[in-house]
Protein backbone atom coordinates (compact mmCIF):
# COMPACT_ATOMS: atom_id res chain seq x y z
CA UNK A 1 0.00 0.00 0.00
CA UNK A 2 2.70 2.57 0.90
CA UNK A 3 4.48 1.37 -2.20
CA UNK A 4 1.12 2.52 -4.39
CA UNK A 5 1.16 5.80 -2.18
CA UNK A 6 4.95 6.46 -2.98
CA UNK A 7 4.27 6.06 -7.24
CA UNK A 8 1.21 8.03 -6.98
CA UNK A 9 2.64 10.87 -5.27
CA UNK A 10 5.79 10.16 -7.90
CA UNK A 11 3.65 10.25 -10.97
CA UNK A 12 1.84 13.67 -9.83
CA UNK A 13 5.09 15.10 -9.73
CA UNK A 14 5.86 14.28 -13.08
CA UNK A 15 2.61 15.65 -14.20
CA UNK A 16 2.88 18.92 -12.43
CA UNK A 17 6.24 19.80 -13.61
CA UNK A 18 5.12 18.84 -17.35
CA UNK A 19 1.76 21.16 -16.96
CA UNK A 20 4.20 23.96 -15.47
CA UNK A 21 6.75 23.14 -18.45
CA UNK A 22 4.27 23.49 -21.20
CA UNK A 23 2.90 26.94 -18.90
CA UNK A 24 6.16 28.81 -19.41
CA UNK A 25 6.49 27.48 -23.05
CA UNK A 26 3.24 28.89 -24.15
CA UNK A 27 3.99 32.09 -21.85
CA UNK A 28 7.24 33.11 -23.77
CA UNK A 29 5.35 32.29 -27.53
CA UNK A 30 4.42 35.04 -29.25
CA UNK A 31 0.57 34.46 -29.96
CA UNK A 32 -0.62 34.10 -33.85
CA UNK A 33 -2.08 37.69 -34.78
CA UNK A 34 -4.28 38.61 -37.76
CA UNK A 35 -3.37 42.00 -39.69
CA UNK A 36 -5.31 44.18 -37.19
CA UNK A 37 -2.98 42.71 -34.35
CA UNK A 38 -5.98 40.41 -32.44
CA UNK A 39 -5.14 36.93 -31.42
CA UNK A 40 -7.61 34.22 -33.63
CA UNK A 41 -10.80 33.35 -32.16
CA UNK A 42 -10.70 29.12 -31.07
CA UNK A 43 -13.19 28.35 -33.63
CA UNK A 44 -10.93 29.63 -36.13
CA UNK A 45 -8.27 27.98 -35.06
CA UNK A 46 -10.46 24.35 -34.93
CA UNK A 47 -11.96 24.97 -38.30
CA UNK A 48 -8.22 25.32 -39.79
CA UNK A 49 -9.00 29.02 -41.09
CA UNK A 50 -5.96 30.67 -42.44
CA UNK A 51 -4.48 33.43 -40.67
CA UNK A 52 -2.09 36.35 -41.87
CA UNK A 53 1.10 34.54 -39.80
CA UNK A 54 -0.33 31.07 -41.67
CA UNK A 55 -0.50 31.53 -46.00
CA UNK A 56 -3.24 29.65 -47.55
CA UNK A 57 -2.80 27.97 -50.91
CA UNK A 58 -5.22 30.01 -52.48
CA UNK A 59 -3.58 33.48 -51.39
CA UNK A 60 -2.67 34.08 -54.98
CA UNK A 61 -5.55 33.19 -56.92
CA UNK A 62 -6.83 35.98 -58.50
CA UNK A 63 -10.83 34.73 -57.56
CA UNK A 64 -14.18 36.85 -56.26
CA UNK A 65 -13.95 40.10 -55.12
CA UNK A 66 -12.12 42.19 -52.86
CA UNK A 67 -12.64 46.37 -51.67
CA UNK A 68 -9.40 47.88 -53.38
CA UNK A 69 -8.94 51.94 -52.60
CA UNK A 70 -8.00 53.10 -56.54
CA UNK A 71 -5.35 55.24 -55.45
CA UNK A 72 -3.64 52.23 -54.32
CA UNK A 73 -4.12 50.06 -57.45
CA UNK A 74 -2.71 53.09 -59.42
CA UNK A 75 0.06 53.48 -57.61
CA UNK A 76 0.63 49.57 -58.56
CA UNK A 77 0.79 50.11 -62.01
CA UNK A 78 3.25 52.78 -62.16
CA UNK A 79 6.27 50.45 -61.23
CA UNK A 80 5.30 48.33 -64.66
CA UNK A 81 6.65 50.21 -67.56
CA UNK A 82 6.19 50.82 -71.19
CA UNK A 83 8.35 47.86 -73.42
CA UNK A 84 8.66 51.63 -76.23
CA UNK A 85 9.61 53.84 -74.20
CA UNK A 86 10.01 52.70 -70.60
CA UNK A 87 7.90 55.36 -69.44
CA UNK A 88 5.22 54.64 -66.19
CA UNK A 89 2.25 52.71 -67.16
CA UNK A 90 -0.82 54.74 -65.48
CA UNK A 91 -4.47 53.41 -64.69
CA UNK A 92 -7.40 55.89 -65.89
CA UNK A 93 -10.59 55.25 -64.81
CA UNK A 94 -13.32 56.38 -67.46
CA UNK A 95 -16.46 57.65 -65.27
CA UNK A 96 -19.08 57.75 -68.84
CA UNK A 97 -18.51 54.07 -68.89
CA UNK A 98 -19.13 53.32 -65.20
CA UNK A 99 -22.42 50.92 -64.47
CA UNK A 100 -22.91 51.22 -60.82
CA UNK A 101 -20.19 48.89 -59.02
CA UNK A 102 -18.88 48.03 -62.42
CA UNK A 103 -15.93 50.62 -63.67
CA UNK A 104 -14.39 50.96 -66.69
CA UNK A 105 -10.52 50.46 -66.75
CA UNK A 106 -7.61 51.55 -69.23
CA UNK A 107 -3.57 51.03 -68.91
CA UNK A 108 -1.89 53.12 -71.42
CA UNK A 109 1.85 54.52 -71.20
CA UNK A 110 1.96 58.06 -70.23
CA UNK A 111 3.92 59.44 -72.97
CA UNK A 112 3.62 57.53 -76.27
CA UNK A 113 0.30 55.37 -76.18
CA UNK A 114 2.12 51.94 -77.05
CA UNK A 115 0.53 50.00 -74.46
CA UNK A 116 -2.91 50.36 -74.06
CA UNK A 117 -5.50 47.77 -72.30
CA UNK A 118 -9.18 48.32 -71.55
CA UNK A 119 -11.30 46.21 -69.28
CA UNK A 120 -14.60 46.09 -67.05
CA UNK A 121 -13.92 45.29 -63.73
CA UNK A 122 -17.40 42.79 -63.28
CA UNK A 123 -19.02 40.31 -65.93
CA UNK A 124 -21.84 40.79 -67.59
CA UNK A 125 -25.13 38.90 -66.77
CA UNK A 126 -28.05 37.84 -68.80
CA UNK A 127 -31.52 39.63 -68.01
CA UNK A 128 -34.87 39.29 -68.30
CA UNK A 129 -35.47 42.62 -69.06
CA UNK A 130 -32.63 42.32 -71.98
CA UNK A 131 -30.94 45.07 -70.41
CA UNK A 132 -27.14 44.74 -69.40
CA UNK A 133 -26.69 43.63 -65.77
CA UNK A 134 -23.26 43.54 -64.10
CA UNK A 135 -22.72 40.61 -61.67
CA UNK A 136 -21.11 42.96 -58.60
CA UNK A 137 -24.34 44.97 -59.08
CA UNK A 138 -26.15 41.77 -58.68
CA UNK A 139 -24.39 40.48 -55.77
CA UNK A 140 -24.42 43.98 -53.89
CA UNK A 141 -28.54 44.10 -54.28
CA UNK A 142 -28.50 40.59 -53.36
CA UNK A 143 -26.27 41.03 -50.06
CA UNK A 144 -28.30 43.82 -48.97
CA UNK A 145 -31.47 42.35 -49.83
CA UNK A 146 -30.40 38.99 -47.83
CA UNK A 147 -28.89 41.48 -44.64
CA UNK A 148 -32.67 43.43 -44.22
CA UNK A 149 -31.15 46.48 -45.27
CA UNK A 150 -32.30 47.03 -48.53
CA UNK A 151 -31.58 50.26 -50.94
CA UNK A 152 -31.26 52.57 -47.95
CA UNK A 153 -28.13 50.41 -46.20
CA UNK A 154 -26.80 50.22 -50.21
CA UNK A 155 -27.00 54.16 -50.11
CA UNK A 156 -25.11 54.03 -46.33
CA UNK A 157 -22.34 51.90 -47.59
CA UNK A 158 -21.79 53.70 -50.74
CA UNK A 159 -22.05 57.59 -48.52
CA UNK A 160 -19.40 55.87 -46.06
CA UNK A 161 -16.95 54.17 -48.35
CA UNK A 162 -17.12 57.25 -50.92
CA UNK A 163 -18.39 55.01 -53.82
CA UNK A 164 -20.85 55.72 -56.67
CA UNK A 165 -23.45 53.06 -56.25
CA UNK A 166 -26.46 52.08 -58.69
CA UNK A 167 -29.72 54.45 -58.94
CA UNK A 168 -33.25 53.07 -57.17
CA UNK A 169 -34.79 52.30 -60.58
CA UNK A 170 -31.68 49.99 -61.92
CA UNK A 171 -31.62 48.17 -57.85
CA UNK A 172 -35.60 47.67 -58.55
CA UNK A 173 -34.60 45.73 -61.94
CA UNK A 174 -32.19 43.35 -60.04
CA UNK A 175 -35.09 43.12 -57.25
CA UNK A 176 -37.00 41.66 -60.65
CA UNK A 177 -34.58 39.16 -61.97
CA UNK A 178 -33.86 38.11 -58.51
CA UNK A 179 -37.81 37.32 -57.97
CA UNK A 180 -37.70 35.69 -61.18
CA UNK A 181 -35.19 33.22 -60.24
CA UNK A 182 -35.92 32.69 -56.52
CA UNK A 183 -39.57 31.74 -58.43
CA UNK A 184 -37.96 29.08 -60.34
CA UNK A 185 -35.54 27.73 -57.70
CA UNK A 186 -38.72 27.50 -55.72
CA UNK A 187 -40.64 25.38 -58.02
CA UNK A 188 -37.83 23.12 -58.95
CA UNK A 189 -37.13 22.31 -54.97
CA UNK A 190 -41.19 21.45 -54.12
CA UNK A 191 -40.99 19.75 -57.25
CA UNK A 192 -38.59 17.36 -55.74
CA UNK A 193 -39.57 17.18 -52.56
CA UNK A 194 -42.75 15.98 -54.15
CA UNK A 195 -41.24 13.30 -55.78
CA UNK A 196 -39.08 12.52 -53.08
CA UNK A 197 -42.57 12.00 -51.12
CA UNK A 198 -43.99 9.89 -53.46
CA UNK A 199 -41.94 8.09 -53.79
CA UNK A 200 -41.26 7.00 -50.05
CA UNK A 201 -44.94 6.50 -49.77
CA UNK A 202 -45.12 4.34 -53.25
CA UNK A 203 -47.83 6.54 -54.93
CA UNK A 204 -46.97 7.97 -58.01
CA UNK A 205 -49.80 9.87 -58.34
CA UNK A 206 -52.75 11.06 -56.64
CA UNK A 207 -53.43 12.30 -53.81
CA UNK A 208 -51.98 11.19 -50.65
CA UNK A 209 -52.92 10.98 -46.70
CA UNK A 210 -49.95 12.54 -45.18
CA UNK A 211 -49.02 13.01 -41.62
CA UNK A 212 -47.55 16.79 -41.64
CA UNK A 213 -46.98 18.96 -38.71
CA UNK A 214 -46.61 23.06 -38.67
CA UNK A 215 -44.31 25.47 -38.04
CA UNK A 216 -43.26 29.54 -38.13
CA UNK A 217 -41.06 31.76 -37.02
CA UNK A 218 -40.09 35.45 -37.69
CA UNK A 219 -37.45 36.83 -39.01
CA UNK A 220 -36.28 38.48 -35.39
CA UNK A 221 -37.20 38.05 -31.71
CA UNK A 222 -39.81 39.96 -30.19
CA UNK A 223 -42.51 41.62 -31.49
CA UNK A 224 -40.27 44.42 -33.66
CA UNK A 225 -40.10 41.86 -37.23
CA UNK A 226 -41.93 42.77 -39.83
CA UNK A 227 -41.49 39.22 -41.78
CA UNK A 228 -42.35 36.11 -40.76
CA UNK A 229 -42.93 32.50 -42.62
CA UNK A 230 -44.82 29.20 -42.03
CA UNK A 231 -43.91 26.23 -43.06
CA UNK A 232 -46.14 22.59 -43.08
CA UNK A 233 -43.56 19.53 -43.10
CA UNK A 234 -44.01 16.03 -43.63
CA UNK A 235 -43.65 13.66 -41.06
CA UNK A 236 -41.78 10.97 -42.68
CA UNK A 237 -39.26 12.84 -45.04
CA UNK A 238 -38.87 16.16 -42.90
CA UNK A 239 -39.46 17.78 -46.13
CA UNK A 240 -41.43 20.97 -46.55
CA UNK A 241 -44.32 20.70 -49.26
CA UNK A 242 -46.11 24.10 -48.62
CA UNK A 243 -45.41 27.53 -47.02
CA UNK A 244 -46.54 30.92 -46.73
CA UNK A 245 -44.07 34.32 -45.78
CA UNK A 246 -46.23 37.03 -43.61
CA UNK A 247 -45.33 40.32 -43.88
CA UNK A 248 -46.44 44.04 -42.12
CA UNK A 249 -45.61 45.91 -44.49
CA UNK A 250 -46.66 45.04 -48.31
CA UNK A 251 -43.72 45.74 -50.42
CA UNK A 252 -45.57 46.05 -53.53
CA UNK A 253 -47.15 49.38 -51.85
CA UNK A 254 -44.34 50.49 -50.69
CA UNK A 255 -42.06 50.46 -54.15
CA UNK A 256 -44.99 51.90 -55.79
CA UNK A 257 -45.46 54.64 -53.28
CA UNK A 258 -41.50 55.77 -54.62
Amino acid sequence: MRGQKDELASNRKEAEGVVAATSSAVSTETPVTDVQGSTPSTSLSKLGTPTASEPSSESCSPLGYAMIDLTVLASLFTAFHCLACGVGIQLITNPSSRRGFAHHFSLSCKVCGYFESSTMTSNTLESASRQRHYEVNRKMVLSFLEAGVGFAGLQTLCETMGMVGISQATYKDHLSDIHKATESAKKELMDKAESKIRAVHNTPTGDMDLTVSFDGSWQKRGHTSKHGIAAVIEATTGLIIDYHVMATLCQVSHFTSL
